[in-house]
């Protein structure tokens, strides 16, 4: 009984893969990189859709979204 009560803490606490990890970063890259250039970008996080980022763009005179992009990011070691 103790022992089942060690493996959920264990499971509760347990460091996340390192592919995710990479995967959420590059995420936050893109974010960071379309924020910087005056859109709004969001990260879809943990809800399984074939996308990761939803971009909008606002026009400067009616303030209506203009632009919507939805990127898939994926990382790879090599090119």
């Amino acid at each position: 009984m103790k022992l089942t009560f060690l493996l959920q803490d264990y499971n509760k606490y347990k460091m996340p893969n390192k592919n995710y990890i990479r995967g959420v970063r590059f995420e936050r890259e893109i974010i960071n990189l379309f924020k910087d250039n005056g859109f709004t970008a969001v990260r879809t996080a943990g809800s399984h859709s074939p996308y990761d980022v939803i971009v909008t763009k606002e026009s400067e005179q009616s303030k209506k979204i203009c632009f919507v992009f939805f990127v898939q990011c994926k990382i790879k070691k090599k090119l």
